[in-house]
């Protein structure tokens, strides 16, 4: 077939365009924008991509189906034409693969409020020992070529799985479409304000999930989070609590930060399975990700796990990705985006570079953490940090209609309320005094600037990193 992509710029998009190309589809796609490193992932892959969207190309093009992002809404000249006339199928991306990638297949899928790239990605990794797996991921893993393969036909597919809505016409969460027989629920926190009303609403769409998984199946979850306890009982199917404390069923002992990232034992009911588990990755948070990969491939008879791979594992690009190092400066790069997060990686970060000053960037580039919901949680979020660079927000904030207008933060408030509590801030008004900032960041005490974003400053700093790469 040939299959035209709206909105193919996204990660997970893309990914779905490199599938499609597998099976053997004639693929091209549109976006209204197309950075690094998706805009070269596509050009490598020899797929078509155009900016913008226009009707008589479309027209031209005559695909057989359509696949419509998520970042595409009403009023799209391309949308408005083919309701009126409908030339073809329309899908959203996790309808494609519902009913013609994952069917007659196991499949793994990664849920959370974060965590979830990092996860799916460890997993995959790990299930690697034992067969060829699919994977979508929303994320370009270090280890493997990109986020996206079929794998072998009998093989599990590995689906990183997203509560925000699928598309313009399907507003249920994507991961209803993905039928998991083995869950994982890594963190459940208040998140996507724009379509969501509180916390108990995420909760009771992440229960309707777990009633999908089959009595044969598993839910792998984070059994130290209160919100995702809430979700038990789940009598219908297997359960397994994973984390630090006493009363999980897996428990993660003895952990260490090392030089080279993080090392632990994992423990089932006080025996221990598997010991000295050393992560490339630093944090706590990053425990919870690869005990939960672990145990989700331990219960699906993939038992005799080599851990000590993980010591090989490369992680996620903007995961922790050191842009540049020198004796007096680091600049990290980080795709975190909710406050908690952010906390939990300003908390690493303080203790793993005690000695250093630290410098927390943050690009508010969505819905959520444009809003005052965000600049409410503004000291926990960066109570961590010696200092805040808050980026110019987004600046047309969307809103369901049926939840709570979202009010656009304040960057003064946030300022004044990080002053209250001792700690430095400078705003920008433009992305570019921001990148002008950075690149004469000179320091005299070591410096540690970590750049928070899921935006547009991130191709930014690619640029940043490839300067100073050459000097």
């Amino acid at each position: 077939m040939k299959i035209y992509l709206m909105g193919i710029c996204g990660t997970a998009m893309a990914h779905v365009a490199l599938l499609l190309k597998e099976l053997g589809h004639s693929i091209v796609g549109s976006d209204t924008q197309c950075f690094d490193p998706i805009a070269s992932l596509l050009a490598k892959n020899q797929i078509e991509t155009h900016v913008g969207f226009d009707v008589q190309r479309l027209q031209t093009l005559k695909p057989d189906c359509i696949i419509v992002g998520n970042v595409i809404s009403r009023g799209n000249p391309e949308i408005e034409y083919l309701l009126n006339k409908p030339i073809c199928p329309l899908y959203s991306f996790p309808q494609f693969l519902e009913q013609y990638i994952i069917p007659r297949r196991p499949t793994f899928v990664v849920t959370g409020t974060h965590g979830k790239t990092t996860t799916t990605t460890l997993l995959t990794y790990l299930l690697k020992q034992f067969c060829n797996p699919g994977c979508l991921i929303g994320g370009l893993p270090n280890n493997f070529e990109h986020g996206a393969s079929l794998g072998d036909e009998k093989a599990p597919f590995v689906l990183e799985g997203d509560e925000y809505d699928t598309a313009f016409f399907d507003k249920k969460s994507k991961f209803f479409h993905y039928w998991p027989h083995t869950l994982i629920i890594n963190n459940i926190a208040f998140d996507h304000a724009d379509i969501f009303d509180d916390l108990k609403s995420i909760q009771r769409t992440f229960y309707q999930l777990t009633r999908m998984v089959p009595s044969q199946g598993h839910i792998v979850m984070n059994g130290d989070d209160p919100n995702v306890r809430a979700l038990l009982p789940c009598d219908w199917t297997h359960t397994h609590r994973v984390g630090f404390e006493n009363q999980n069923d897996w428990q993660i002992k003895n952990f260490t930060t090392t030089s080279h990232g993080s090392q632990f034992d994992l423990y089932k009911l006080e025996q221990c399975v598997f010991a000295n588990i050393c992560l490339p990755l630093l944090g706590r948070f990053n425990a919870h990700n690869a005990a939960l990969a672990i145990v989700a491939c331990y219960v699906n008879q993939y038992s005799s796990i080599d851990v000590q791979r993980l010591t090989l594992f490369a992680g996620v690009r903007r995961r922790q990705s050191v842009l540049f190092e020198s004796e007096q400066l680091t600049i990290l790069e980080d795709f975190a985006h909710h406050p908690t997060a952010i906390q939990f990686m300003l908390e690493t970060l303080k203790a793993h570079y005690p000695h250093h000053h630290l410098i927390a960037c943050f690009e508010p580039a969505c819905n959520t953490s444009a809003s005052t919901w965000f600049s409410q949680q503004s000291y926990p979020t960066f109570y961590r940090a010696d200092e805040v660079w808050l980026a110019p927000r987004k600046t047309n904030i969307y809103c369901d209609k049926f939840v709570q207008p979202l009010i656009p933060m304040d960057s003064s408030q946030v300022r004044q309320t990080l002053q209250q509590n001792r700690i430095k801030v400078n705003t920008f008004d433009s992305l570019d005094e921001l990148i002008a900032c950075i690149e004469g960041l000179t320091p005299e005490v070591p410096t540690l600037l970590c750049c928070f974003s899921n935006g547009r400053l991130s191709a930014l700093l690619a640029d940043i990193q490839r300067k100073k790469q050459k000097h």
